[in-house]
């Protein structure tokens, strides 16, 4: 403690900066410490009381006997930072050890117990519980002193150092999260990397496929019909256009099984995900895994974006199986829960520890990847796996929304008897062509509807009346023009074939819609016919099997 020259005393402490760093609630401490510790000394030296010393320093200053830790002076700070007032500690035994935390008491005793057992200063952080229920950092620093042939006494200081613990633990969780997001970013780094490999991967074996195939059979058929403009024998043309003829069938029959291959057959309604499972199945049944579905029957229709990461990772999920697990049996699980899907994938192979969720170096996307896909659809991943026992990895997505109620009703509605359907009747807008079948054609490939639109002109009882490129635009067309028969694509977009053909029917129950498609698929044919298509013809069939249907099914009329 010192004066200046007008006797005026310095203050014994200067309170930190308002928002101090760490390192500045350290140094405030250590000075409070050394001014507290400083006053008691020179309160010894002195004979004065230190008590009158101690009310300019930010700490609890207390004193208690040696042997019954009884209190027998506590400074007025306890009030500002505990909420108690300095009479509790000196009227109630063992008071001190009710404001100590439960969990920090021992530590505490047993310190104190050293301290007057051996005479050394010592220093503790523990916590105390405020008045007001909450806990507060504290840092104890005490030692033993006699005088005179006074009780052994241990004084001490007590300092509040819960902001410092608080940005101490602050600063921990930064370094954690920091350290995270460094082991998250190198993941990203390794999944762009890998998926930049696989999709080069897939483009060169996908280069090999058309090149092997698809496109030797469509320079044979180029050489072939060159050859039959030079050509004069009729037998050798005919012969000749045979041979193009079967190249062309093999060639779409390649182009199919590639397709096939690549993406499952999905019809954007909720049958897909059944679908693309069942093909991702196939897939690796063909491999040598036998892979069984348990479905609980409920509505699951998902997202375009959410259903391919499902599929995609649930194929993943079942490579591993395959290239891992050391087992040739996975089942899978499709279940709907509230509004989200759960599809588990299980196997009794040999397991692994669910904390290896690094990219696979092997191949493949890895647990961690995909995590990332399924979060970036506000999905989730669980994994309940250990080395030797059953894995079970669950998939959790939200469904989609059901379509708009007013639109149900809307259809409903006009499927109801005395409905006005269309904007007038086929005998009024037929005029002269009224004894020639009306056609409408809806394909997204421009090229094939004008193949079919010259092909059809050609044919003498029928009349292309108009065109779309898309189930919505079919829907249109048809309450326009009012056709006979719809020459109906299944896969479109804004909206498919299937439930443009289920529109038209509610509406136009009159009319007749046949189905068209490169995929030879029972699934697609079966969805076709529930929506009320009369027929389904494949792409690849003859154009005399499409002129046979359209003429048959007028015949036949309405079924």
């Amino acid at each position: 403690m010192s004066s200046d020259g007008q006797g005026k005393e310095e203050p014994l402490v200067r309170r930190p900066p308002a928002d101090p760093s760490v390192e500045d609630m350290r140094d405030a401490n250590e000075h409070l410490t050394r001014a507290a510790l400083e006053a008691v000394r020179q309160a010894e030296e002195t004979g004065v009381r230190y008590q009158d010393l101690v009310h300019g320093v930010d700490a609890i200053v207390w004193e208690a006997t040696a042997e019954t830790m009884q209190h027998t002076f506590v400074s007025e700070r306890t009030q500002a930072i505990l909420g108690y007032p300095p009479e509790r500690w000196l009227t109630e035994p063992n008071f001190w050890a009710e404001v100590t935390h439960p969990d920090d008491r021992l530590r505490v005793v047993n310190a104190c117990k050293v301290c007057a057992a051996t005479g050394q200063d010592f220093q503790i952080q523990y916590r105390a519980v405020a008045s007001d229920g909450h806990p507060v950092w504290l840092r104890m620093i005490a030692g033993v002193r006699r005088q005179d042939d006074g009780p052994l006494q241990i004084r001490g200081l007590l300092l509040d150092i819960s902001e410092a613990r608080q940005k101490d633990v602050l600063q921990a969780l930064v370094h954690e999260q920091t350290a995270a997001l460094t082991v998250t970013e190198q993941r990203l780094r390794a999944l762009a990397l890998e998926l930049s490999r696989a999709a080069e991967s897939e483009r060169k074996h996908l280069a090999a496929e058309l090149h092997d195939n698809l496109a030797q059979l469509l320079v044979f058929c180029k050489i072939r019909l060159e050859a039959l403009q030079k050509h004069p024998d009729m037998n050798r043309r005919s012969q000749a256009l045979e041979e193009v003829t079967t190249a062309l069938h093999q060639a779409l029959s390649y182009t199919r099984t590639l397709m096939s291959e690549l993406h499952p057959s999905l019809l954007g309604d909720e049958t897909d995900l059944t679908t693309a499972i069942r093909w991702v199945s196939e897939k690796l049944q063909r491999r040598g895994l036998s892979v069984t579905m348990h479905d609980d029957g409920a509505r699951k229709c998902l997202e375009d974006d959410v259903l391919r990461v499902v599929y995609q990772s649930i194929q993943e999920l079942l490579w591993n199986v395959l290239k891992h697990a050391g087992t040739n049996e996975a089942e899978i699980y499709l279940k709907q829960s509230g509004d989200r899907l759960e599809a588990v994938v299980t196997d009794r192979g040999v397991g692994f520890e669910a904390s290896r969720m690094i990219p696979s170096k092997e191949g493949g996307f890895g647990l961690f990847n995909i995590r990332e896909r399924l979060e970036s659809v506000g999905g989730r991943l669980e994994i309940t796996s250990l080395t030797g026992q059953e894995t079970s990895i669950k998939l959790q997505v939200a469904l989609k929304k059901r379509p708009d109620e007013s639109t149900s009703l809307a259809l409903e509605q006009a499927a109801q008897p005395g409905v006005v359907r269309g904007s007038g009747t086929k005998e009024s807008t037929k005029g002269a062509e009224h004894s020639k079948i009306r056609v409408l054609l809806v394909d997204d490939h421009r090229i094939l509807r004008e193949g079919l639109h010259s092909a059809l002109r050609e044919q003498s009882d029928m009349l292309v009346v108009a065109e779309a490129a898309d189930g919505q635009g079919a829907v249109e067309k048809v309450r326009e023009c009012l056709p006979d028969v719809v020459v109906m694509d299944v896969n479109m977009p804004v909206m498919n074939g299937v439930e443009a053909t289920r529109r038209i029917m509610i509406e136009f129950p009159g009319t007749i819609v046949i189905g068209l498609s490169v995929a030879e698929d029972m699934q697609v044919k079966e969805a076709l016919r529930e929506a009320g298509a009369a027929a389904f013809l494949s792409k690849g069939g003859s154009f005399d099997y499409l002129c046979a249907a359209i003429r048959e099914n007028v015949k036949a009329g309405p079924q």
